[in-house]
């Protein structure tokens, strides 16, 4: 992102694309949860956080999709600390 012009980013969405079970009216992706799954999206997610948190530096992040909740705790604590 270095070199181009950067407008404040106020408000992040983090789409959660696991489910405890999927609705039949819904469109969006998901996929079953699962522990491991979970883990390595979180991880992958931090990591992304990591490289463009300095340019982006959100004052409220929403998680969103499936099933939010299905994230553990030290997952949610560990996105909000790094967006």
């Amino acid at each position: 992102m270095a070199g181009s012009a950067m407008t404040t980013v106020e408000s992040l969405y983090i789409h959660v694309p696991f489910c405890a079970q999927k609705c039949a009216y819904c469109a969006f992706y998901s996929e079953p949860s699962g522990g491991d799954l979970i883990n390595r999206y979180v991880a992958a997610l931090i990591r992304e956080l990591e490289l463009v948190a300095p340019d982006l530096q959100p004052r409220t992040i929403f998680f969103g999709g499936g099933t939010p909740s299905l994230l553990n705790q030290i997952g949610r604590a560990s996105c909000r600390e790094r967006g």
